[in-house]
């Protein structure tokens, strides 16, 4: 490709004849959609006001190829430097973009935190090295964003056959788009996780949607909030799912709940979840309203 166009190119390869033909068009929908996030997040390090628009300049047929370029915004002439901004800009997104379907594809690449800690470095890196700005304070991609966007492309690549192939292009270079790496939410918030706070109480929580088959978790009111929580009390959870109890959206259990806090590296409150290791009563509502059973 021509080194002085920001265009790249997404190339999806596929056994014509075969399979849901919608396949392809929402894989490419979905990777374009995470192509223009991830921009916006990698333009986002540089500057706040920064925001870019893909722009569709040509499909040809064959296999299906977009191309495509991000236009960037304009921002105040007061935080650059005299430069063709623009152009260092178009070519920090196509290298950025590079770097991470490159460490996507990486076969070996074992994703921990060490490993995305890696990857945000060389994009701060590739940030800086614009050296567009007055000011050289250039920051990182907050991590949930980034994995956030990686999770949209994978998401994107489900839509496939095994026997398709998806590829992205530009002048920096080409890789294939793998859907092998898997980012699960229990992996990202893994990865985002600094620390655990666990705590106990006897507390009260309103039934909104009992599990009467024992295959999810139970939906409670606790606190002004709906959370989801397991019952670990095996004993009464049996005799519930034997109907010898009568437990219904709106009545309430005291119960020994169990909290588990996950805190992010910035001291961010990331991610909770409940647990009831024991059931202590089962609560009736004095006067029932079915609205008020369902009111969240």
């Amino acid at each position: 490709m021509d080194a002085s166009r920001d265009e790249f190119e997404i190339t999806i390869e596929f056994d014509r004849g075969r399979g849901d033909p919608a396949r392809v068009f929402r894989a490419m929908t979905g990777l374009i959609e995470s192509f223009q996030s991830l921009d916006g997040h990698l333009l986002a390090a540089i500057d706040a006001g920064l925001e870019a628009d893909v722009v569709l300049d040509n499909v040809e047929a064959g296999s299906i190829k977009a191309i495509l370029r991000a236009i960037v915004s304009d921002v105040p002439d007061e935080a650059l430097k005299e430069a063709d901004w623009k152009r260092l800009l178009g070519h920090y997104l196509l290298k950025s973009k590079y770097l991470i379907l490159s460490w996507c594809a990486d076969s070996s690449e074992v994703v921990s935190k060490a490993s995305v800690d890696a990857l945000e470095v060389e994009l701060a890196t590739e940030a800086a090295n614009t050296d567009i700005k007055l000011l050289p304070a250039y920051g990182r991609i907050p991590t949930e964003r980034l994995l956030g966007d990686v999770q949209g492309i994978q998401a994107a690549l489900v839509h496939l056959d095994e026997a398709d192939k998806a590829f992205y292009e530009s002048s920096v270079g080409r890789v294939r788009l793998d859907a092998g790496l898997e980012l699960s939410p229990e992996l990202v918030r893994e990865i985002l996780t600094k620390e655990v706070v666990r705590s106990h109480a006897i507390t009260t929580v309103l039934v909104k949607k009992p599990d009467y088959l024992g295959r999810s978790q139970w939906a409670f009111q606790f606190q002004g909030h709906k959370v989801e929580a397991s019952i670990r009390d095996k004993e009464w959870l049996g005799r519930f799912q034997a109907r010898h109890l009568d437990v219904r959206p709106g009545d309430s259990l005291k119960v020994d709940l169990a909290q588990e806090t996950f805190y992010g590296h910035a001291g961010d409150v990331i991610h909770q979840q409940y647990a009831i290791d024991h059931v202590i009563d089962v609560i009736k509502p004095s006067t029932w309203g079915q609205a008020d059973a369902f009111d969240d």
